[in-house]
C-alpha cells in the first residue's frame, strides 16, 4: 500500500469527504479488488478513473484567474485579493499591473470554509412582515 493510499484510508476511512480525495479512495478500491477478488479488469477501471479525475482536478487548479474573477469566486473584495498578492500569500502569475492567480492557490489561501457560497438565504415573507409590524408597534 502506497503512502498516499494509506494516508487516504487513515484520513477518510473509506468515504471521501472531498472531491480531491476521490482518486486515493478509488485506488484503494482497486487495490482491494485485486487483493480480494482477483478482478484485475475492474481494478484497472478504477485506477483509470482516478487518473482521469486527477488530471481534471489538476487542470482546474492550474487555471489562472484575474483579480476580479478571484474576488467573485471567493466572495471577497478585489482589494483583499490584491493584498494577498502583495503580501506574498498568493503568487502573481501575470504581469505587474495585470496579476493572475492560480485557482488552486486561491482555494488554499481562502479555504472553502471561508469562501462565500453561491446560495443566498431564501426570502422569508413572514419574518419580513413580523419585522415591519414590530417596528410599527414600538418593537414588540
Amino acid at each position: 500500500m502506497t503512502d498516499a493510499v494509506f494516508a487516504a484510508r487513515t484520513r477518510t476511512g473509506s468515504t471521501p469527504s472531498a472531491l480531491s480525495e476521490l482518486p486515493c479512495v478509488w485506488r484503494l478500491r482497486a487495490a482491494d479488488l485485486r487483493r480480494w477478488a482477483a478482478a484485475d479488469g475492474a481494478a484497472c477501471a478504477w485506477e483509470r478513473a482516478a487518473d482521469e479525475l486527477e488530471k481534471v482536478l489538476r487542470a482546474e487548479d492550474d487555471q489562472l484567474l484575474s483579480v476580479v474573477q478571484a474576488a467573485v469566486m471567493t466572495g471577497r473584495h478585489r482589494d483583499t485579493i490584491g493584498a494577498a498578492i502583495r503580501g506574498g500569500r498568493l503568487t502573481n502569475y501575470g504581469e505587474k499591473h495585470r496579476p493572475r492567480v492560480r485557482q488552486g492557490d486561491l482555494m488554499r489561501v481562502f479555504s472553502p470554509s471561508r469562501v462565500a457560497g453561491d446560495e443566498k438565504p431564501p426570502y422569508d415573507p413572514v419574518a419580513d412582515a413580523r419585522s415591519i409590524l414590530g417596528t410599527r408597534r414600538g418593537g414588540k
